[in-house]
């Protein structure tokens, strides 16, 4: 018992001497340890609190934390509202996996507390990028080249192109086989899948650049319209067809309506378009 005392004096002593290390421009981080060190200790430990139910207690932290967050984001703001409507499938597969690993790393971190000194935890905490940085990798969360910007764009038009067609639910206008794509043209274009393509390629530049519009999409497949003897200027291209595939894209939940103006992709859209 003594032996124990005594060990348990050394262990306290060591922990003392390892915060007393800590800067005095950092004497609110020591602060903060001793506060979770005590408090953890109080409800969590033998002689003193011994809470039954120490995720329980945790569990009811979060709930406070989560109510008052939405409290403060609905009545101090709506700028910190997210821009991007996540749906309950992306909820469900991203959101609720994130939020029971966070939980079981706090609550577990908790409890070791009472266990183990707070150096070590330090220690290990301080080691826990590493172990992340293996978790990723070993579930394939690095998945090199597979996001839309990292894929050549002819390569990424032509597969997204064909996806589109694939899923039956573009629906082709009726005028596709004879409209001219701009005024400068003189004929409609050749390849009879060119509207799929053209969706791509505005769901592709929507994806890496926010806020375009259809004015945005006139002059990007703009060109130089010849003007016999004169010199050519530039014109730019239809509006009724980057218009018609906006309309298209945002019926199949791929792009929405910006507030600040133009289009945005949508979470769904982001990962339809980089699988």
């Amino acid at each position: 018992m003594q032996l124990k005392i005594s060990l348990d004096g050394k262990d306290h002593l060591k922990e003392e001497m390892a915060l007393r290390r800590v800067p005095i421009h950092d004497g609110s981080t020591r602060t903060t340890v001793q506060m979770i060190k005590r408090y953890n200790k109080t409800l969590l430990g033998d002689k003193l609190g011994k809470f039954p139910a120490p995720f329980l207690m945790n569990t009811i932290h979060f709930g406070m934390q989560a109510i008052l967050s939405k409290a403060i984001v609905r009545f101090w703001s709506q700028k910190l509202q997210p821009s991007v409507k996540m749906s309950w499938r992306d909820y469900f597969l991203k959101v609720v996996p994130t939020a029971i690993g966070t939980a079981l790393d706090i609550n577990l971190s908790n409890v070791s507390l009472v266990f183990i000194s707070v150096t070590f935890a330090t220690m290990c905490k301080s080691t826990s990028p590493i172990f992340l940085l293996l978790y990723a990798f070993a579930f394939k969360f690095f998945r090199g080249g597979e996001n839309s910007e990292d894929v050549s764009p002819h390569d990424f038009v032509k597969a997204y192109s064909a996806h589109l067609k694939g899923s039956g639910k573009v629906e082709l206008p009726h005028w596709t086989d004879i409209v001219k794509t701009a005024t400068f043209k003189e004929l409609a274009p050749y390849d009879p899948d060119w509207y799929y393509v053209r969706a791509a390629s505005i769901a592709r530049k929507i994806y890496l650049r926010q806020g375009i519009g259809v004015g945005g999409f006139q002059k990007i497949y703009g060109g130089r319209k010849r003007n016999g003897a004169r010199p050519p200027h530039f014109c730019k291209s239809s509006g009724s067809i980057p218009r018609h595939i906006l309309q298209q894209l945002q019926n199949m939940n791929i792009i929405d309506i910006d507030p600040k103006g133009g289009r945005r992709i949508t979470s769904s859209g982001q990962c339809d378009l980089d699988r």
